[in-house]
């Protein structure tokens, strides 16, 4: 019982900081037109040219960029990722 509550307890502290990390309203922008891969350590999925999602922080080289989308952190290429503009 004990393992359950500190695998459960975990599993909330990994959800919330994910969740609390500093995002920014962005959209798939792909150079190529292609769908863009994103990966999570492998390839996920992909996503389609205007597709919404947060980017909450930037690799050290600069060239992948931490996305959020439907309650999941993934990577994807960072000249792949546009800034949403408002008004």
């Amino acid at each position: 019982m004990k393992k359950l509550l500190l695998a459960v307890a975990a599993l909330v502290a990994l959800a919330s900081s994910a969740l609390a990390t500093p995002k920014m309203e962005c959209s798939v922008n792909d150079p190529t037109g292609t769908p863009l891969n994103v990966r999570n350590g492998t390839i996920v999925g992909a996503l389609a040219n205007g597709t919404p999602v947060f980017a909450s922080e930037m690799s050290k080289d600069g060239r992948w960029v931490k996305i959020l989308q439907f309650r999941q952190l993934r990577l994807a290429a960072a000249t792949a990722i546009k800034k949403t503009k408002h008004g």
